[in-house]
């Protein structure tokens, strides 16, 4: 897992970290971003450098699709926008 700077200082103490990777975030004019996205217990992180971009609470969240062929995923969020990654894993 990599661990981003400052981890502590950015989740609750109750929150268990689950996951933890570089990926690139996709805008909405189909550039990548670098980011590290972080899933503890109760929400998922986009971190850029040592900063979260956005917090999604688990419970907020509509689902994940994947790509048949390829690396992309989205998060659907339906009270916001949907989240668009690359991830080799």
């Amino acid at each position: 897992m990599i661990l981003p700077v400052k981890l502590a200082a950015l989740t609750l103490p109750v929150e268990q970290l689950l996951f933890s990777d570089k990926v690139k975030k996709i805008n909405m004019f189909n550039w990548t971003q670098e980011r590290i996205l972080v899933i503890t217990t109760e929400k998922i992180y986009n971190i850029k450098k040592t900063k979260a971009k956005r917090k999604i609470r688990i419970a907020d969240l509509g689902g994940i699709s994947k790509t048949l062929k390829g690396v992309e995923f989205t998060l659907h969020v339906p009270s916001a926008y949907d989240y668009r990654f690359l991830s080799e894993r």
